[in-house]
């Protein structure tokens, strides 16, 4: 434990070192914990520090605009991000009388993601920003003699809400969260006595012990975390606990047995994730498993084809009318990441690649200044008949309040703050340390890495060009301070059957599964080149039924039927989604009188005709997208109902038709999920 804590104490007080040194040293300290306290186990891989990973090319265009757009100002848009982070009570859409718990959870939400927006991309006045408000949460924590993380006046500590604590164990775990990574970002050991001192105060077990509550477990990670950062006994003691808890393994048990079906999407998203962590304490294979089969049960049953789960509040099934809020977005994104991080598996980051690449970009607007509620497969305007109600829940998202792009709202406050993680979240994981002091490139885009590798830790420069998704080729530049032989792993996502690689005359490549593994001795300027075929993709399936609980047979008409079975097809290309997109006037209105009413013959899909047009860097998911595929099609009368959005069998006979499909994430309104064509 000496040497843990030596460890932590080089890394807090390198404040007046170079960036890179102290990054350097805060990853180096956190995974040397993380392999030499043999009780805890080590993860397979190990994030580098916040800052160490900085976007390029399309993906620092995302990025900026988002610290420019909503990221870095929606605080001065709503008064729950301008002042419900500090507790003043105050009314408001949305917000309860004298509610306090709810703004605490969009707050911890939107600091976590600005925190660590503003460090990856430099952005000085967003810089400002988080600091000056993480600065007083870390001060009004170690200032309070009241409970955890609630640094709140008098009068919002004293609510109802805060004594019930409703939503606080939550909103805290997610406040710690933010603070774990503002101290990766500045290295200031008071955030670390905050975040000691919550964990003091805070009543994790009695929660934990409520029959109902599941939210005390969302302090699992951070608990970890502080443990490998201090080495203090009690924060193991707590997690140990937690796993002998009769509500935490009653919990999971439920989860498989009814709560697949009828729980929060969010909530579920996370909750799969916390049997993995406790892994790490206990070395029990079976919490990692019940993890691992909580999400291939999840994905069998709620994925929805742009790689999110269905989560109308509620887990909904499969459909094409099924919505994905877009807290899910972020959950599951995240879930995704500390799984890839625990087990080592590889398909964790081809998950994550998808959710991010297609599901990612309908939450936000184009110019990254509004967000949504909810996004579904198929997402089109107008297209019942005027004598049939609109259904809220239906095929015309955006004619009410609940699908409009916006930067706040009742509807969205979870997912205004939530959103702002997405990005940071997916940069942070594009590179991660291995145990035998190597680099993984795990998620493909422009980027340039700083961090240390070889046995010896030298400083390690990696620069990644590339278009991808929109091309195959990725390109790595290695430039060591000193030439050094560490592997360098690169992933071959599952989709790709084919691939080229060249690392050079000196390089030995092995492939291990879904993983290349380059050996050599490495200088400056030293390039490998990686080249995925991208092909097309067509995967089939059937809808189904809603899960017979009240939340959905009350609210949906559709929900009542029990016999959901319609077919239909989704064509993907490489990692990408491709969808027949409708054109927009604005991210609300849909442009008037376009034709969606198609179906799809998979065996004539296969001979589509690939359309490549220039990439642009500023305006990377634009309707005109550089990649379209021109599909031979089957133009029918297509008539969505209340009750049967797609056609219940395969379509015969109908009009041929051309048309042509571009990437989920460059249009707004589209077709994704097709009737398929006989």
């Amino acid at each position: 434990m000496k040497k843990l804590l030596t460890l932590i104490l080089a890394a807090t007080t390198l404040a007046g070192c170079s960036s890179g040194n102290r990054l350097d040293e805060d990853f180096k300290a956190r995974r040397d914990a993380s392999i030499d306290n043999r009780e805890l186990l080590a993860p397979e891989y190990v994030p580098f520090s916040l800052g160490a990973i900085k976007p390029e090319g399309w993906l620092k265009s995302w990025a900026d605009m988002a610290a420019e757009g909503i990221t870095g100002h929606l605080d001065e848009v709503n008064d729950t991000f301008g002042k419900g982070w500090t507790g003043e009570i105050f009314t408001g859409r949305g917000i309860r009388k004298n509610a306090t718990g709810w703004p605490l959870e969009q707050c911890a939400y939107w600091l976590d993601g600005a925190v660590r927006l503003a460090y990856i991309t430099d952005n000085k006045p967003l810089v400002e920003k988080v600091n000056r408000r993480m600065n007083i949460v870390v001060d009004s924590i170690l200032a309070s003699p009241r409970k955890a993380f609630v640094f709140w006046t008098d009068a919002a500590v004293d609510s109802v809400e805060v004594k019930q604590h409703r939503f606080n164990n939550w909103a805290c775990s997610h406040m710690a969260r933010a603070l774990l990574g503002y101290y990766q970002a500045t290295g200031n050991p008071k955030i670390i006595d905050a975040l000691v001192k919550g964990y003091t105060n805070i009543p994790i077990h009695p929660y934990i012990n409520q029959r109902k509550g599941h939210s005390g477990f969302a302090q699992i990670e951070p608990m970890i975390e502080m443990y490998r950062l201090t080495g203090k006994e009690s924060f193991l003691d707590s997690l140990r606990a937690v796993s002998r808890n009769p509500h935490f393994i009653s919990r999971m048990e439920d989860l498989h047995k009814n709560g697949m079906k009828a729980d929060h999407g969010v909530a579920v998203s996370e909750d799969f994730r916390f049997p993995a962590e406790l892994y790490l304490v206990t070395g029990d294979r079976t919490l990692l498993e019940v993890s691992q089969a909580g999400y291939d049960s999840m994905r069998k049953n709620h994925l929805l084809p742009y790689g999110a789960f269905s989560s109308e509040e509620h887990l909904a099934g499969i459909g094409s009318t099924r919505h994905t809020e877009s807290c899910n977005i972020t959950t599951a994104e995240w879930s995704y990441e500390k799984m890839l991080e625990i087990t080592g598996e590889l398909r964790y980051a081809d998950y994550i690649e998808s959710v991010f690449i297609n599901g990612a970009s309908n939450v936000f607007s184009r110019d990254m200044k509004l967000v949504s509620y909810y996004q579904a497969p198929n997402h089109v305007e107008g297209v019942f008949p005027a004598d049939i109600p609109h259904d809220p829940y239906s095929l015309v998202m955006g004619t009410t309040e609940s699908y409009y792009y916006r930067p706040f709202g009742h509807e969205v406050l979870c997912c205004a703050g939530n959103c702002n993680r997405i990005i940071p979240y997916y940069i942070m994981h594009m590179w991660l340390g291995t145990k035998d002091h190597g680099v993984l490139a795990s998620l493909y885009g422009p980027s340039r890495f700083n961090g240390v590798a070889g046995k010896h830790d030298t400083h390690v420069e990696i620069i990644e060009t590339t278009n991808y998704p929109y091309d195959e080729t990725i390109t790595l530049e290695v430039n060591p301070e000193k030439p050094v032989s560490f592997p360098l792993y690169m992933r071959i996502p599952q989709w790709c059957e084919e691939y080229d690689v060249n690392a050079g005359e000196n390089a030995e490549i092995v492939r291990e599964g879904n993983l290349l593994r380059i050996d050599r001795k490495w200088k400056q300027g030293d390039k490998v080149t990686l080249t995925l075929n991208m092909e097309i993709r067509v995967v089939e399936g059937n809808e189904t039924s809603f899960p017979q609980t009240p939340h959905f047979r009350n609210n949906r008409p559709i929900a009542k039927r029990t016999d959901i079975n319609a077919p239909y097809a989704c064509v993907y290309y490489g990692p990408l989604l491709m969808a027949l997109p409708l054109k927009d006037e604005n991210p609300n209105k849909q442009v008037e009188g376009q034709k969606w009413n198609y179906a799809l013959d998979p065996a004539k899909v296969a001979e589509a005709k690939v359309v490549r047009r220039p990439v642009s860097e500023s305006d990377f998911w634009c309707y005109d997208a550089p990649i379209a595929l021109e599909v031979d099609a089957v133009e029918f009368d297509w008539r969505p109902t209340p009750t049967s959005p797609m056609p219940e069998e395969k379509v015969k006979g109908g009009k041929p038709a051309k048309i042509t499909l571009t990437p989920y994430a460059s249009s707004k309104f589209h077709i994704s999920m097709f009737p398929v064509a006989e």
